[in-house]
């Protein structure tokens, strides 16, 4: 569900006044959350499927992702794609899965510190270091969703502790952004800088939306929306110029729902455990191929 609403925010972003001039409060959350949320709940996913895939598989998925982010952009008109650093970043991380939580914990705070420091600075290529998606602040975030996963997300207690936790710090970072500037630019605390509170106020939304997901009832709506976050996320896209923010969560909404009461996975989501799956098993015949065979 949390895959859910951050595509009904991420909706809201884009299609709403409120988003998209970052007006008060609801501005402000609406101002990076829900992609940087996105970036988390990757890295969730990323350890939840590191019990039957590995980089081979992680690969293929980051390369598909950016793949469908070149094919995106022409129709994406004002939006801005963020399927290029999801996908550049999983590749990259699906190498990191078997590391120990600590060794973990330190990536996120080593990534979290070249982020700010690339803000402040401006490494180029700025195109791809640097705003609306910066690739290392993406990096962190999903490294941050893998930690979650295996310290935070396995209890209720833990989740809820992280939840609280993490709502506070949205909230502190939401009135800095709202009243006061910081000293360093690396500090940046607004969306989509890549600066130290920026991922900070991140980090802390997303664990705040994961806990109170975890707190809600399954819903027969938003499950279906979420478990074809992709399809409907590509929809979302080439649809935008055309449909206001309510018919969008709407329409969502229907074709989810009733997708899923046919098949299993969303035509996106299939398409892409098609393409890895199929993968997988030539990578397997051509090492069975190579594997020398012993006589007696």
């Amino acid at each position: 569900m949390c895959r859910a609403v951050a595509l009904i925010a991420m909706m809201a972003a884009h299609l709403t006044t409120t988003g998209a001039n970052t007006l008060g409060v609801a501005g402000q959350l609406l101002y990076g959350f829900p992609a940087a949320l996105f970036a988390v709940l990757a890295g969730v996913s990323m350890m939840l499927m590191s019990r039957t895939a590995g980089p081979l598989q992680f690969t293929v998925r980051g390369v598909l992702l950016i793949v469908l982010h070149r094919a995106l952009v022409p129709f994406a008109g004002d939006i801005s794609v963020v399927l290029l650093p999801i996908g550049m970043s999983m590749i990259a991380l699906g190498w990191i899965t078997h590391w120990d939580v600590r060794a973990k914990l330190a990536l996120f705070m080593v990534l979290t510190a070249a982020s700010g420091l690339i803000y402040q600075y401006g490494l180029k290529p700025w195109s791809l270091f640097g705003p609306p998606y910066p690739l290392v602040m993406w990096a962190a975030l999903m490294v941050a969703g893998m930690v979650a996963e295996e310290a935070v997300l396995r209890t209720h207690a833990a989740t809820a502790s992280a939840a609280i936790a993490g709502a506070v710090v949205a909230a502190v970072i939401v009135v800095v952004r709202m009243n006061y500037v910081v000293p360093f630019a690396w500090l940046e605390p607004n969306g989509h800088t890549g600066g130290v509170l920026d991922i900070a106020g991140s980090v802390g939304m997303s664990l705040a939306v994961l806990g109170l997901c975890s707190l809600i009832p399954r819903s027969y709506v938003l499950q279906p929306l979420g478990s074809m976050s992709l399809t409907i996320y590509c929809l979302h896209i080439l649809t935008a110029q055309w449909l206001n923010f309510p018919v969008s969560v709407v329409l969502s909404a229907v074709f989810a729902v009733a997708w899923s009461a046919v098949f299993r996975r969303g035509p996106m989501e299939a398409a892409v455990r098609w393409c890895i799956d199929r993968t997988t098993e030539a990578a397997a015949a051509a090492a069975a191929t190579k594997t020398p065979t012993t006589t007696s």
